[in-house]
C-alpha cells in the first residue's frame, strides 16, 4: 500500500489502547503508518492507594514513556476517571479532535463493555461517526470528506459475544507490546 494511513485508537483510560490493540498499533507503525492513541479520561481513579492528583500525573508519565518507546502520539484528555459522559459537549470535543487528526481508521471499545467509561467512549464514537462529515455540525472545524472506517477492539464480554471479522497476528511484535505494558507500572504491577 502506498498511502500512509492515519490510525486513531480511542479508549477510555491510559493503557486501554495498549492492552486492547497495542500490537496492531506496532504493526501499523512498522509498516510506515501514523498511529495516535486517545485516552478520553485522565486515569485519576486507577489506583487503590494514591490520591487522584498523584495517580493522574503518574499515569500521564506512563503514557509519555509509551510514546517515547513506540513513537505513538498519546493524547490524554482532562476528564476525570469514572466520569466520562456521552453528552453533547464531549461529543463535539471528540468530533473536533477526530476531524483535526483526519484518520482513515478508528478503533475503539464496544458499547456493551462492563465499565461505564468504556461504554460512554464507544457511544461518543458512535454518535460522532456520521457527524464527522456534516459541515454545519461543529462548523469551526472543517468536516471530513469521508467517514473513517470504525472498528472495535477485542473484548471478552458475552452479551453479546465478540466475533472478530479481522484478526491481526501480533506474534512478531509481542515483546515490544510487553514493553508497552511495562511502562504502565501503576496498572500492571500495583493494581
Amino acid at each position: 500500500m502506498s498511502k500512509k494511513l492515519r490510525i486513531l485508537m480511542i479508549a477510555a483510560h491510559p493503557d486501554d489502547n495498549d492492552f486492547r490493540c497495542g500490537g496492531t498499533a506496532l504493526k501499523y507503525i512498522a509498516a510506515g503508518h501514523d498511529v495516535r492513541f486517545l485516552s478520553v479520561c485522565d486515569g485519576s481513579g486507577g489506583h487503590q492507594t494514591m490520591t487522584s492528583e498523584g495517580v493522574r500525573e503518574r499515569r500521564r508519565g506512563e503514557t509519555l514513556k509509551v510514546q517515547e518507546l513506540t513513537g505513538i502520539t498519546y493524547d490524554v484528555w482532562d476528564i476525570p476517571d469514572c466520569e466520562v459522559m456521552a453528552d453533547l459537549e464531549t461529543r463535539k470535543r471528540l468530533i473536533r479532535y477526530i476531524r483535526n487528526y483526519n484518520p482513515d481508521l478508528i478503533i475503539t471499545h464496544r458499547n456493551n463493555d462492563y465499565h461505564a467509561d468504556h461504554r460512554n467512549v464507544a457511544l461518543l464514537v458512535q454518535d460522532a461517526s456520521y457527524l464527522l462529515i456534516v459541515p454545519l455540525c461543529c462548523p469551526d472545524t472543517p468536516a471530513m470528506k469521508e467517514t473513517p472506517v470504525i472498528m472495535y477492539s477485542y473484548d471478552g464480554f458475552k452479551n453479546p459475544s465478540f466475533y472478530a471479522d479481522v484478526v491481526v497476528a501480533t506474534d512478531d511484535v509481542i515483546e515490544k507490546k510487553y514493553e508497552m505494558f511495562d511502562c504502565h507500572v501503576s496498572q500492571v504491577y500495583e493494581w
